[in-house]
């Protein structure tokens, strides 16, 4: 991923369909999806783990938009590793 950060971002990577996993969690019951979610955690957490950044940090490919994603994992109860220690 680090070779394409593109495939990471919010707008058209992981983190978006991330994203949109979480949200619908919350609105179709038994949806599932939550191993997937763990992959694609996984997979930014092992992304972000670069210092210093050398991205961007703007909502679309940077930085704000990981966080939109692990906003959206916390507000379904379901926190992203990275703020659960």
């Amino acid at each position: 991923m680090a070779d394409h950060p593109g495939f990471a971002s919010l707008y058209v990577g992981l983190a978006g369909v991330g994203w949109a996993l979480a949200h619908l969690q919350d609105r179709q019951p038994g949806l599932g999806g939550e191993n997937e979610l763990t992959e694609i955690d996984q997979a930014l957490l092992e992304h972000l783990d670069q210092s210093p950044w050398p991205d961007t940090y703007d909502l679309i490919d940077g930085l704000v938009g990981f966080g939109v994603y692990a906003l959206e994992r916390g507000r379904a109860r379901r926190p992203w590793p990275a703020w659960s220690g």
